[in-house]
């Protein structure tokens, strides 16, 4: 697991790492992409903490404390920024089902690279090595 990934991103990659192992998509070199989708999906649970709390609508005051308007909280940009980038990195992965069809299907499993025998590249990702695809 990359260092710098916050609380929330280091239980998304414990989450999904195990998932991407058994779909043979994840490589040694998908780590700063993996990061990136983990990282986004934490910023989007903190945006929605952030809407949960305040609201969609928040009043913007004057220093008086005067109620000048009422705007939509920004943690709604926030969150929504950050699950389009959600998304565009689970396409990548083959983690939504229009982005299954593009990867290669070798019978009822997915197929991705290969590793040489006794070779385990899922162990820098903090996963068991990857089942074969039957």
């Amino acid at each position: 697991m990359p260092e710098g990934l916050s609380g929330p991103a280091q239980t998304a990659w414990k989450h999904i790492v195990p998932i991407l192992g058994r779909m043979g998509v994840l490589t040694i070199a998908d780590g700063a992409a993996l990061a990136g989708y983990c990282q986004m999906f934490a910023r989007w649970i903190e945006a929605e903490a952030a809407i949960q709390q305040y609201g969609i609508m928040v009043p913007r005051k004057s220093p008086e404390g005067v109620v000048l308007r009422i705007e939509v909280n920004p943690a709604v940009r926030v969150g929504s920024d950050a699950l389009r980038h959600m998304r565009n990195f689970a396409a990548e992965f083959g983690l939504t089902p229009a982005s299954r069809v593009r990867l290669e299907v070798e019978g009822l499993g997915i197929v991705g690279e290969r590793h040489q025998a006794g070779d385990d590249p899922w162990a820098k990702f903090g996963a068991p090595d990857a089942p074969p695809v039957n």
